[in-house]
């Protein structure tokens, strides 16, 4: 059924080289609750990835603390409800993929109760993160029944970082990507930018089923001399009312 660990799991490469063990922690008929994951490997091993999974009706994920790995080590928690990262979770890679997905089976959940989480939902606590370096970032919670996401500090170095909702998407901490795509869809919902958005070049498109509101700037600057810089594309169903600044930056020498 359910699975909580309070303790940490372990899986290091010994020195010198030694890749990390791959981690799986997988409920087939409840929630999961884990509060430390570390899969990296030493020296020039290679990371393991990271599979955290809530399978069933009402499932949820619960990260109280790190996930961890290197070098291409994904990451992947999932669940067929709602998935919640406390305000001591993160999550982070050296240049692997790291995928947050709630609703996964697409069906009616009822949420995280104590916590207050919607169901089929996301939400990262203040002071969480999700950090990659080369790898991308993906945050869905997507079918009919796909619910909302709150999403706080997420950095790529050079890659794409999505956030996709069915429902709302609010921007409560920043994110940074040093070229690649941001990407934020609210489905049938709104987008809000508590916080900013920053792209090296990369393209930033917002869509929302109806307004996109918020403070938070939007900066997209090409750190390669000659470079252009990214374009800005906003597309709300009703209304935008912004109060943060837009700004795309072409660096000198020549950038546009």
């Amino acid at each position: 059924t359910g699975v909580g660990l309070a303790g940490s799991i372990s899986t290091l490469g010994a020195a010198t080289n030694g890749a990390g063990g791959n981690v799986t922690v997988d409920a087939s008929a409840g929630s999961v609750t884990v509060s430390g994951i570390t899969a990296s490997g030493s020296g020039a091993g290679a990371g393991g990835t990271i599979f955290v999974t809530a399978v069933g009706t009402n499932s949820d994920v619960t990260v109280g603390g790190a996930l961890t790995t290197n070098t291409a080590g994904t990451v992947t928690v999932s669940a067929d409800d709602a998935v919640l990262i406390l305000s001591a979770g993160s999550i982070s890679t050296a240049s692997g993929a790291v995928q947050v997905q709630s609703n996964v089976n697409n069906a009616a959940g009822n949420g995280i109760g104590g916590p207050g989480v919607a169901s089929n939902s996301i939400r990262m606590n203040d002071g969480s993160s999700i950090s990659t370096g080369s790898g991308t970032i993906t945050l869905l919670s997507t079918g009919a029944t796909g619910g909302s996401i709150e999403s706080e500090n997420l950095t790529s170095t050079n890659a794409t970082v999505t956030v996709t909702a069915q429902t709302a998407v609010t921007v409560n901490g920043p994110i940074n990507s040093g070229g690649g795509l941001v990407d934020i869809d609210g489905t049938t919902g709104s987008v809000t930018l508590n916080q900013g958005i920053t792209s090296g070049g990369g393209l930033v498109d917002i869509d929302a089923g109806t307004s996109v509101t918020g403070g938070g700037t939007i900066t997209t600057t090409n750190v390669v001399a000659d470079g252009a810089s990214g374009v800005v594309d906003i597309d709300a169903g009703t209304s935008v009312n912004l109060s943060g600044s837009i700004s795309t930056l072409g660096v000198a020498t020549n950038g546009a």
